[in-house]
């Protein structure tokens, strides 16, 4: 890899960035949104810890609320080699849930401070439907092919509503266990530790001396 293409090169905040655009490209992501993140109800039942996997490898979520009418969504998506979680992509979601015709669906738009300075309109709003069946979690991902051209919620609803019945609305299921935070507190931790650590040492080799020769014009 050339150096202008070393991860070193690049602001922790940018790669990140990258990061999640790559993993969430796919994810069913808009310019705008389904539902209203300002009248949405919350569901108690969705709050905790769960686990499940997709095609990145695994994936830990943790759900809890917000505030009256959203959720804050953590997702840590890692692998796992020799019985350690190696990380992926780190990212959180404010997400909120909406109903259409049966259909329950999670509209989640990112956050973190990275984020903060996008425009109006350059937001990314991930869709899924939800199922919750006991402590079972089976959600699929929006086409999002479909509404690609959409820019509002009032047109994106009216569009969505005409398309419930294609097969080809949803893509293949995800299912997420509850996860026990008692039971499996030390597992937790110990995921959660993989990602700080993979967090220190990017800031230190982003913040490490460079030994290449300065490039400074000299007077």
């Amino acid at each position: 890899m050339s150096q202008c293409c070393s991860t070193s090169t690049i602001p922790r905040a940018l790669r990140i960035g990258m990061l999640v655009l790559l993993t969430v490209a796919s994810a069913g992501c808009l310019r705008t949104y389904l539902g209203d993140p300002e009248t949405a109800t919350i569901d108690e039942k969705l709050n905790g810890w769960w686990r499940g996997s997709d095609d990145s490898g695994e994936v830990l979520v943790c759900i809890a609320p917000m505030d009256k009418h959203t959720y804050c969504i953590g997702c840590f998506s890692y692998a796992v080699e020799n019985d350690a979680a190696k990380p992926k992509v780190e990212y959180n979601l404010r997400g909120w849930l909406s109903q259409t015709r049966g259909a329950t669906v999670l509209t989640g738009q990112l956050i973190g401070a990275e984020w903060e300075l996008q425009a109006p309109g350059e937001h990314f709003y991930p869709h899924f439907k939800l199922e919750l069946i006991q402590d079972t979690i089976k959600t699929s991902t929006l086409n999002a092919d479909k509404f690609k051209d959409i820019k509002t919620p009032e047109a994106l609803k009216k569009e969505f509503e005409a398309h419930l019945k294609d097969e080809d609305l949803w893509q293949e299921p995800q299912t997420y266990q509850r996860v026990d935070p008692v039971a499996h507190r030390k597992e937790i931790r110990k995921i959660l530790s993989a990602f700080h650590r993979m967090e220190t040492e990017v800031e230190q080799s982003s913040t490490a001396p460079s030994t290449a020769p300065s490039t400074a014009p000299t007077r």
